[in-house]
């Protein structure tokens, strides 16, 4: 069996590379394009990041089941209807 090859152009497209931005006579450029912020995470986003930290070593569930589960109460359908 051979392995799987890229159509004909493919392989000629150049990869991306993300922008690095400067501001002259700024030295921590924001880049709201990017999603970036000044203000920093929320409060809420801290306390889930570190209520995660606890178990970032581990696997996520690959059915994001509690997820699922959650957004399938929250808008009122079957959770199994939800990839």
């Amino acid at each position: 069996m051979s392995p799987p090859k890229p159509r004909p152009g493919v392989m000629n497209v150049a990869p991306y590379v993300g922008g690095l931005h400067s501001v002259e006579g700024v030295a921590d450029v924001i880049v709201l394009a990017s999603n970036e912020t000044p203000i920093g995470p929320s409060p809420n986003a801290i306390r889930a990041y570190q209520s995660a930290s606890r178990a970032l070593h581990r696997y996520p569930d690959g059915h994001a089941t509690e997820l699922r589960n959650t957004l399938g109460r929250r808008f009122g359908c079957d959770m199994d209807r939800i990839v």
